[in-house]
């Protein structure tokens, strides 16, 4: 029932690209296999269908929403701080 629904929702996925993709990802000119090329395709497949590589549920955080977006906003700030000249 969820999956069903899932894809009249989201109209991007068929149902055969809902399928984990073992097959070899090329990226860059290096070619992963295994379950790295399975997370690579699924990643591409969340940026068709959603805008994003990553897609992270809000009931998935330890916190609520808005202390998750500070704290991501903090690791950005503290990167861009100090990186190496």
């Amino acid at each position: 029932m969820w999956f069903a629904r899932r894809l009249l929702i989201n109209k991007e996925i068929s149902a055969e690209e809902d399928l984990i993709n073992f097959e070899p990802f090329t990226l860059n000119e290096v070619v992963y296999k295994g379950p790295i090329a399975a997370w690579l395709y699924r990643t591409e497949q969340l940026a068709k269908a959603y805008g994003y590589h990553l897609y992270l549920p809000e009931n998935s955080l330890d916190r609520d929403i808005n202390h998750f977006l500070r704290l991501l906003k903090e690791c950005h700030h503290y990167i861009i701080v100090n990186e190496p000249s």
